[in-house]
Protein backbone atom coordinates (compact mmCIF):
# COMPACT_ATOMS: atom_id res chain seq x y z
CA UNK A 1 0.00 0.00 0.00
CA UNK A 2 1.47 3.04 -1.14
CA UNK A 3 1.23 5.87 1.75
CA UNK A 4 1.77 10.03 1.09
CA UNK A 5 3.68 12.13 3.16
CA UNK A 6 1.53 14.51 5.48
CA UNK A 7 1.40 18.26 4.46
CA UNK A 8 3.25 20.83 5.90
CA UNK A 9 1.83 22.01 9.49
CA UNK A 10 0.69 25.80 8.76
CA UNK A 11 -1.62 28.09 10.78
CA UNK A 12 -3.76 29.85 7.80
CA UNK A 13 -5.24 32.96 9.05
CA UNK A 14 -3.81 35.23 11.85
CA UNK A 15 -4.93 35.41 15.23
CA UNK A 16 -6.01 39.35 14.53
CA UNK A 17 -7.86 37.46 11.44
CA UNK A 18 -9.69 35.36 13.72
CA UNK A 19 -10.20 39.13 16.13
CA UNK A 20 -11.90 40.92 13.55
CA UNK A 21 -14.43 38.03 12.68
CA UNK A 22 -15.30 37.63 16.26
CA UNK A 23 -15.91 41.19 16.78
CA UNK A 24 -18.16 41.54 13.57
CA UNK A 25 -19.96 38.28 14.23
CA UNK A 26 -20.41 39.52 18.29
CA UNK A 27 -21.84 43.20 17.46
CA UNK A 28 -24.19 42.55 14.56
CA UNK A 29 -27.65 41.94 16.36
CA UNK A 30 -28.39 39.82 13.10
CA UNK A 31 -25.86 37.64 13.69
CA UNK A 32 -26.73 33.74 14.79
CA UNK A 33 -23.04 33.17 16.35
CA UNK A 34 -23.51 32.10 19.69
CA UNK A 35 -20.33 30.77 21.67
CA UNK A 36 -20.19 28.47 24.51
CA UNK A 37 -17.37 26.91 26.02
CA UNK A 38 -16.45 24.13 28.75
CA UNK A 39 -12.66 24.62 28.91
CA UNK A 40 -10.49 21.20 29.93
CA UNK A 41 -7.12 22.51 29.83
CA UNK A 42 -3.18 20.61 28.89
CA UNK A 43 -0.33 22.53 29.88
CA UNK A 44 0.41 23.46 26.39
CA UNK A 45 -3.62 24.38 25.49
CA UNK A 46 -3.34 26.77 28.38
CA UNK A 47 -0.05 28.65 27.08
CA UNK A 48 -1.87 28.72 24.07
CA UNK A 49 -4.59 30.85 25.14
CA UNK A 50 -2.77 32.82 27.79
CA UNK A 51 -0.39 33.85 24.66
CA UNK A 52 -3.44 34.51 22.39
CA UNK A 53 -5.27 36.40 25.00
CA UNK A 54 -2.16 38.39 26.00
CA UNK A 55 -1.33 39.93 22.16
CA UNK A 56 -5.29 40.54 21.71
CA UNK A 57 -5.37 42.91 24.32
CA UNK A 58 -7.21 41.18 26.68
CA UNK A 59 -4.80 40.44 29.38
CA UNK A 60 -1.51 41.19 31.34
CA UNK A 61 -0.75 37.96 31.93
CA UNK A 62 2.17 35.78 30.40
CA UNK A 63 3.35 32.19 31.35
CA UNK A 64 6.66 32.25 33.41
CA UNK A 65 6.49 28.81 33.82
CA UNK A 66 4.27 25.49 33.61
CA UNK A 67 4.94 22.92 36.29
CA UNK A 68 3.16 19.14 35.53
CA UNK A 69 2.12 16.93 39.04
CA UNK A 70 1.47 13.72 39.45
CA UNK A 71 -2.51 12.68 38.35
CA UNK A 72 -4.70 15.26 35.96
CA UNK A 73 -3.29 18.95 37.48
CA UNK A 74 -0.50 21.05 36.62
CA UNK A 75 1.05 24.30 38.27
CA UNK A 76 1.62 27.57 36.32
CA UNK A 77 3.63 30.85 37.37
CA UNK A 78 2.33 33.53 35.93
CA UNK A 79 4.39 37.01 35.40
CA UNK A 80 2.86 40.62 34.30
CA UNK A 81 3.61 41.77 31.24
CA UNK A 82 2.63 41.54 27.46
CA UNK A 83 4.32 39.40 24.98
CA UNK A 84 5.60 40.19 21.55
CA UNK A 85 3.89 39.96 18.54
CA UNK A 86 6.88 39.29 16.52
CA UNK A 87 7.10 36.15 14.85
CA UNK A 88 3.57 35.41 17.01
CA UNK A 89 2.37 33.03 14.44
CA UNK A 90 5.00 31.24 14.80
CA UNK A 91 5.39 30.40 18.22
CA UNK A 92 1.46 30.01 18.42
CA UNK A 93 2.04 26.82 15.59
CA UNK A 94 5.06 25.30 17.62
CA UNK A 95 2.70 25.49 20.61
CA UNK A 96 0.02 23.83 18.86
CA UNK A 97 1.83 21.24 17.52
CA UNK A 98 3.14 20.60 20.47
CA UNK A 99 -0.03 20.33 21.69
CA UNK A 100 -0.57 17.44 18.88
CA UNK A 101 2.18 15.61 20.95
CA UNK A 102 1.19 16.38 24.27
CA UNK A 103 -2.61 14.92 23.23
CA UNK A 104 -0.84 11.73 21.64
CA UNK A 105 0.89 10.89 24.68
CA UNK A 106 -1.98 11.27 26.63
CA UNK A 107 -3.61 8.83 24.62
CA UNK A 108 -1.20 6.58 24.84
CA UNK A 109 -0.82 6.56 28.30
CA UNK A 110 -4.58 5.95 28.95
CA UNK A 111 -4.11 3.36 26.39
CA UNK A 112 -1.64 1.28 27.90
CA UNK A 113 -3.22 1.24 31.33
CA UNK A 114 -6.37 -1.11 32.48
CA UNK A 115 -9.65 1.22 33.11
CA UNK A 116 -9.76 -0.43 36.80
CA UNK A 117 -13.14 1.69 37.11
CA UNK A 118 -14.79 -0.16 34.42
CA UNK A 119 -13.26 -3.70 35.11
CA UNK A 120 -14.54 -3.26 38.65
CA UNK A 121 -18.02 -2.45 37.61
CA UNK A 122 -17.17 -5.06 34.60
CA UNK A 123 -20.57 -7.19 36.27
CA UNK A 124 -23.29 -4.73 36.79
CA UNK A 125 -22.63 -2.82 33.83
CA UNK A 126 -22.52 -6.22 31.85
CA UNK A 127 -25.84 -7.16 33.25
CA UNK A 128 -27.33 -4.15 32.20
CA UNK A 129 -25.89 -3.90 28.93
CA UNK A 130 -27.24 -7.21 28.70
CA UNK A 131 -31.38 -7.05 29.50
CA UNK A 132 -31.11 -3.53 28.12
CA UNK A 133 -29.92 -5.59 24.66
CA UNK A 134 -32.36 -7.93 25.35
CA UNK A 135 -35.30 -5.34 25.55
CA UNK A 136 -34.08 -3.70 22.49
CA UNK A 137 -33.69 -6.78 19.80
CA UNK A 138 -37.63 -8.31 21.11
CA UNK A 139 -39.29 -5.11 21.98
CA UNK A 140 -39.81 -7.08 25.93
CA UNK A 141 -38.33 -7.21 28.86
CA UNK A 142 -36.32 -10.06 29.74
CA UNK A 143 -37.95 -12.45 32.01
CA UNK A 144 -34.62 -13.49 34.46
CA UNK A 145 -36.66 -15.83 37.05
CA UNK A 146 -38.57 -18.11 34.48
CA UNK A 147 -37.04 -17.94 30.92
CA UNK A 148 -38.44 -19.98 28.36
CA UNK A 149 -37.62 -19.19 24.76
CA UNK A 150 -34.03 -19.74 23.89
CA UNK A 151 -33.47 -16.55 23.32
CA UNK A 152 -34.18 -15.69 27.06
CA UNK A 153 -32.15 -18.69 27.88
CA UNK A 154 -29.93 -17.49 26.04
CA UNK A 155 -29.39 -14.18 27.33
CA UNK A 156 -29.90 -15.57 30.92
CA UNK A 157 -26.93 -18.06 30.54
CA UNK A 158 -24.57 -14.57 29.73
CA UNK A 159 -26.21 -12.75 32.62
CA UNK A 160 -25.23 -15.74 35.02
CA UNK A 161 -21.56 -16.66 33.33
CA UNK A 162 -21.18 -12.73 33.56
CA UNK A 163 -21.85 -13.41 37.62
CA UNK A 164 -19.54 -16.45 37.58
CA UNK A 165 -17.60 -17.44 35.25
CA UNK A 166 -17.35 -21.37 33.90
CA UNK A 167 -13.55 -21.76 33.63
CA UNK A 168 -14.46 -24.54 31.18
CA UNK A 169 -16.42 -22.84 28.74
CA UNK A 170 -13.48 -19.91 28.67
CA UNK A 171 -11.00 -23.05 27.90
CA UNK A 172 -13.27 -24.04 25.21
CA UNK A 173 -14.05 -20.66 23.69
CA UNK A 174 -10.48 -19.99 23.67
CA UNK A 175 -9.39 -21.40 19.69
CA UNK A 176 -5.72 -22.82 21.36
CA UNK A 177 -7.10 -24.31 24.22
CA UNK A 178 -9.96 -26.32 23.01
CA UNK A 179 -7.84 -28.16 20.90
CA UNK A 180 -6.22 -30.06 23.65
CA UNK A 181 -9.95 -30.96 24.79
CA UNK A 182 -10.95 -32.04 22.12
CA UNK A 183 -7.84 -34.46 21.14
CA UNK A 184 -9.03 -36.22 24.39
CA UNK A 185 -12.34 -36.84 23.36
CA UNK A 186 -12.33 -37.34 19.66
CA UNK A 187 -8.31 -37.64 18.63
CA UNK A 188 -5.79 -35.41 17.52
CA UNK A 189 -7.03 -36.61 13.77
CA UNK A 190 -9.88 -34.10 14.15
CA UNK A 191 -7.63 -31.04 13.99
CA UNK A 192 -6.70 -28.89 11.67
CA UNK A 193 -2.82 -28.78 11.68
CA UNK A 194 -1.41 -25.70 12.87
CA UNK A 195 1.29 -24.30 11.07
CA UNK A 196 2.43 -21.39 13.93
CA UNK A 197 1.03 -20.22 16.90
CA UNK A 198 2.56 -17.10 18.87
CA UNK A 199 1.55 -13.59 20.18
CA UNK A 200 4.07 -11.56 18.12
CA UNK A 201 2.54 -10.95 14.87
CA UNK A 202 6.67 -9.88 13.78
CA UNK A 203 7.72 -13.00 14.48
CA UNK A 204 5.56 -15.16 11.88
CA UNK A 205 7.84 -16.97 10.00
CA UNK A 206 6.14 -15.86 6.08
CA UNK A 207 9.31 -17.29 4.46
CA UNK A 208 8.37 -20.99 5.76
CA UNK A 209 5.09 -20.68 5.26
CA UNK A 210 3.04 -22.26 2.38
CA UNK A 211 1.47 -20.17 -0.57
CA UNK A 212 -2.16 -20.69 1.30
CA UNK A 213 -2.92 -20.48 5.00
CA UNK A 214 -5.53 -19.36 7.66
CA UNK A 215 -4.41 -16.74 9.80
CA UNK A 216 -6.49 -16.36 13.18
CA UNK A 217 -6.64 -15.07 16.93
CA UNK A 218 -7.70 -17.35 19.60
CA UNK A 219 -10.01 -14.86 21.53
CA UNK A 220 -12.61 -13.49 19.58
CA UNK A 221 -15.17 -14.25 16.62
CA UNK A 222 -14.62 -13.33 12.95
CA UNK A 223 -10.96 -12.54 13.01
CA UNK A 224 -9.71 -14.23 10.58
CA UNK A 225 -7.59 -13.67 7.70
CA UNK A 226 -7.54 -16.20 4.47
CA UNK A 227 -4.15 -16.00 2.87
CA UNK A 228 -4.72 -17.54 -1.38
CA UNK A 229 -3.55 -16.74 -5.13
CA UNK A 230 -6.64 -14.69 -4.87
CA UNK A 231 -5.81 -12.31 -1.57
CA UNK A 232 -1.96 -11.60 -1.48
CA UNK A 233 -2.05 -9.38 1.53
CA UNK A 234 0.99 -7.31 2.33
CA UNK A 235 2.85 -8.05 5.86
CA UNK A 236 2.32 -4.74 6.84
CA UNK A 237 -1.32 -5.04 6.29
CA UNK A 238 -1.15 -8.30 8.25
CA UNK A 239 1.14 -6.63 11.10
CA UNK A 240 -1.89 -3.64 11.81
CA UNK A 241 -4.83 -6.13 11.25
CA UNK A 242 -3.59 -8.33 13.91
CA UNK A 243 -1.97 -5.75 16.42
CA UNK A 244 -5.25 -4.30 16.64
CA UNK A 245 -7.05 -7.55 16.62
CA UNK A 246 -4.26 -8.49 19.89
CA UNK A 247 -5.03 -5.27 21.97
CA UNK A 248 -8.69 -5.78 22.15
CA UNK A 249 -10.46 -7.93 24.92
CA UNK A 250 -13.39 -9.06 22.79
CA UNK A 251 -15.44 -9.34 26.24
CA UNK A 252 -16.14 -5.44 25.61
CA UNK A 253 -17.99 -6.13 21.97
CA UNK A 254 -21.09 -8.24 23.42
CA UNK A 255 -20.42 -8.73 27.38
CA UNK A 256 -19.64 -12.89 26.49
CA UNK A 257 -17.99 -13.45 29.47
CA UNK A 258 -16.38 -16.64 28.18
CA UNK A 259 -13.86 -14.65 25.75
CA UNK A 260 -12.83 -12.12 29.00
CA UNK A 261 -9.83 -13.85 30.39
CA UNK A 262 -9.08 -15.62 27.45
CA UNK A 263 -5.30 -14.44 26.72
CA UNK A 264 -4.63 -13.04 23.20
CA UNK A 265 -2.86 -15.78 20.56
CA UNK A 266 -2.35 -16.13 16.90
CA UNK A 267 -3.08 -19.17 15.07
CA UNK A 268 -1.75 -20.30 12.06
CA UNK A 269 -3.97 -22.93 10.33
CA UNK A 270 -3.63 -25.28 7.68
CA UNK A 271 -5.87 -24.02 3.95
CA UNK A 272 -8.38 -26.38 3.80
CA UNK A 273 -10.50 -26.85 0.78
CA UNK A 274 -13.83 -28.66 0.49
CA UNK A 275 -14.11 -27.79 -3.56
CA UNK A 276 -16.63 -25.83 -2.70
CA UNK A 277 -17.12 -22.38 -3.82
CA UNK A 278 -17.30 -19.78 -0.64
CA UNK A 279 -16.46 -22.92 1.03
CA UNK A 280 -15.28 -24.80 3.23
CA UNK A 281 -18.87 -25.25 4.62
CA UNK A 282 -19.14 -25.07 7.81
CA UNK A 283 -21.86 -27.51 9.47
CA UNK A 284 -22.93 -26.22 12.81
CA UNK A 285 -24.71 -29.05 15.37
CA UNK A 286 -26.87 -27.02 17.69
CA UNK A 287 -26.87 -29.73 20.30
CA UNK A 288 -29.17 -29.81 23.63
CA UNK A 289 -27.92 -31.86 26.43
CA UNK A 290 -25.60 -33.97 24.38
CA UNK A 291 -27.87 -34.50 21.84
CA UNK A 292 -28.05 -33.10 18.30
CA UNK A 293 -31.53 -31.45 17.26
CA UNK A 294 -30.82 -29.40 14.41
CA UNK A 295 -27.97 -28.48 12.08
CA UNK A 296 -27.26 -25.34 10.36
CA UNK A 297 -24.69 -24.91 7.53
CA UNK A 298 -23.07 -21.68 6.54
CA UNK A 299 -20.42 -20.89 3.97
CA UNK A 300 -17.41 -18.42 4.61
CA UNK A 301 -19.26 -15.55 3.06
CA UNK A 302 -22.49 -16.43 5.28
CA UNK A 303 -24.36 -16.33 2.53
CA UNK A 304 -26.15 -19.25 3.32
CA UNK A 305 -28.42 -20.10 6.27
CA UNK A 306 -30.55 -23.58 5.61
CA UNK A 307 -31.18 -25.75 8.91
CA UNK A 308 -32.23 -29.60 8.86
CA UNK A 309 -33.22 -31.84 10.85
CA UNK A 310 -31.04 -35.46 11.54
CA UNK A 311 -32.96 -36.76 8.50
CA UNK A 312 -32.05 -33.56 6.43
CA UNK A 313 -35.16 -32.56 5.63
CA UNK A 314 -34.55 -28.76 4.92
CA UNK A 315 -36.63 -26.59 7.92
CA UNK A 316 -38.78 -23.98 7.59
CA UNK A 317 -36.21 -21.97 10.30
CA UNK A 318 -33.58 -18.83 9.65
CA UNK A 319 -32.71 -15.88 11.73
CA UNK A 320 -31.06 -14.50 8.41
CA UNK A 321 -32.37 -12.38 5.64
CA UNK A 322 -32.57 -12.08 2.21
CA UNK A 323 -30.32 -15.78 2.17
CA UNK A 324 -29.62 -17.40 -0.75
CA UNK A 325 -32.00 -20.87 -1.38
CA UNK A 326 -29.06 -22.86 -2.03
CA UNK A 327 -29.63 -26.00 -0.85
CA UNK A 328 -26.79 -28.68 0.41
CA UNK A 329 -26.10 -32.24 -0.28
CA UNK A 330 -26.32 -34.54 2.84
CA UNK A 331 -22.57 -35.57 3.57
CA UNK A 332 -22.09 -39.30 3.40
CA UNK A 333 -20.78 -39.82 6.77
CA UNK A 334 -23.34 -37.42 8.00
CA UNK A 335 -24.16 -39.70 11.09
CA UNK A 336 -19.98 -39.58 12.11
CA UNK A 337 -20.67 -36.03 12.02
CA UNK A 338 -23.66 -36.48 14.31
CA UNK A 339 -22.13 -39.12 16.84
CA UNK A 340 -18.62 -36.51 17.25
CA UNK A 341 -20.67 -33.75 17.51
CA UNK A 342 -22.79 -34.90 20.41
CA UNK A 343 -19.64 -36.64 22.20
CA UNK A 344 -18.29 -33.01 22.05
CA UNK A 345 -21.60 -31.73 23.72
CA UNK A 346 -22.33 -34.20 26.29
CA UNK A 347 -21.17 -32.12 29.23
CA UNK A 348 -23.22 -28.99 28.36
CA UNK A 349 -27.40 -27.88 28.31
CA UNK A 350 -26.54 -26.34 25.34
CA UNK A 351 -23.52 -25.47 23.22
CA UNK A 352 -23.16 -25.33 19.16
CA UNK A 353 -20.97 -27.67 17.91
CA UNK A 354 -18.91 -26.51 14.25
CA UNK A 355 -17.69 -28.99 12.00
CA UNK A 356 -16.48 -29.01 8.62
CA UNK A 357 -16.20 -31.82 6.24
CA UNK A 358 -13.39 -31.78 3.70
CA UNK A 359 -14.22 -34.57 0.95
CA UNK A 360 -15.33 -37.13 4.07
CA UNK A 361 -12.78 -36.25 6.79
CA UNK A 362 -14.29 -34.80 9.59
CA UNK A 363 -12.95 -31.45 11.46
CA UNK A 364 -13.63 -29.53 14.34
CA UNK A 365 -14.30 -25.87 13.85
CA UNK A 366 -14.95 -24.33 17.43
CA UNK A 367 -17.68 -24.65 19.82
CA UNK A 368 -20.40 -21.38 20.56
CA UNK A 369 -22.08 -20.95 23.59
CA UNK A 370 -24.19 -18.07 22.81
CA UNK A 371 -24.53 -18.23 18.97
CA UNK A 372 -24.56 -14.42 17.69
CA UNK A 373 -23.90 -13.47 21.29
CA UNK A 374 -28.21 -13.63 21.69
CA UNK A 375 -28.92 -11.73 18.39
CA UNK A 376 -30.55 -14.20 16.42
CA UNK A 377 -34.30 -13.30 15.70
CA UNK A 378 -36.03 -16.37 14.41
CA UNK A 379 -38.50 -17.25 11.75
CA UNK A 380 -40.85 -17.68 12.71
CA UNK A 381 -40.93 -16.55 15.84
CA UNK A 382 -42.56 -20.22 17.04
CA UNK A 383 -38.91 -21.80 16.65
CA UNK A 384 -37.85 -19.52 19.39
CA UNK A 385 -40.24 -21.12 21.62
CA UNK A 386 -39.89 -24.83 20.47
CA UNK A 387 -36.05 -24.55 21.05
CA UNK A 388 -36.60 -23.31 24.09
CA UNK A 389 -38.27 -26.24 25.17
CA UNK A 390 -35.74 -28.50 24.05
CA UNK A 391 -33.42 -26.92 26.37
CA UNK A 392 -33.45 -28.37 29.28
CA UNK A 393 -31.92 -25.33 31.00
CA UNK A 394 -29.08 -26.19 33.76
CA UNK A 395 -30.00 -24.41 37.65
CA UNK A 396 -26.67 -23.16 37.98
CA UNK A 397 -27.29 -20.76 35.15
CA UNK A 398 -31.04 -19.64 36.69
CA UNK A 399 -31.07 -16.03 38.01
CA UNK A 400 -32.09 -15.30 41.57
CA UNK A 401 -32.34 -11.30 41.30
Amino acid sequence: MRQTAPAPFRIRNSLRDAQRVYDTASVDPKSPYRDTHAWTFTPKSFELLILELNALGYIDWKIHSIEPTPGVEFHVWLDKGSVSEINLNEQRQAILLAMVLETKDAIQQIESVPNIKRHKLRISEGEEFLTQKYENIFSKKLDLSKPRTFSEKIFCKMIALNRKKDPLITRLTDKHLVRGWVKDKIGSQHLVKVLWTGKEPKQIPFDSLPEQYVIKTNHASGQVIVINSANMLDQKIIYQQLNEWMSQNYYWSQRERQYYEIKPRILIEEFIDDGISDGPLNFRFWCFNGETNIVQVDDQLHAINPFYDLDWNLLPLSYRTNMSKKLIEKPENFQSMVEIANKLSADFDFVRVDLYNIKGKILFNEMTFTPVAGEAKFEPQSWDAKLGDIWKFNPKYQINS
